[in-house]
């Protein structure tokens, strides 16, 4: 599943929603209730990997204080 992130032109609403990859939206109806507009896809640069569990935290292998 891939995180693509939407802005609605007519109300310029940003949100965020999963989809497989075949799908690959290129656009969608807004999620604002009060807007007809139509969403675009927008190009957003990826978030840095989170590991969570034993051995694997942000702050283990941080130097200095």
């Amino acid at each position: 599943m891939i995180l693509y992130e939407f802005i609605c032109q007519k109300c310029k609403t940003r949100f965020s929603e999963f989809y497989r990859l075949a799908e690959m939206p290129q656009e969608r109806a807004c999620i604002n209730e009060d807007c007809d507009g139509t969403a675009h896809k927008i190009i957003s640069l990826p978030s840095k990997p989170q590991f969570k569990g034993s051995g694997f935290y942000e702050t283990d292998y941080k130097k200095g204080k």
